[in-house]
């Protein structure tokens, strides 16, 4: 599992739609999605084989 939290309040902070892409670009799928647009936390699995 690989998990993602971002606060939007920091300068560097990609948006969910941007982080999710990314990670699932690397083998990864979006299983839980917590917070909202100033705050989230994102929960990532691993697809299997890769």
């Amino acid at each position: 599992m690989l998990s993602v939290s971002e606060e939007f309040l920091d300068p560097d902070c990609p948006l969910a739609a941007e982080t999710i892409h990314r990670v699932e670009a690397a083998g990864f799928r979006l299983a839980e999605r917590h917070g909202n647009f100033w705050l989230y936390t994102l929960n990532f699995r691993k697809l299997e084989g890769i």
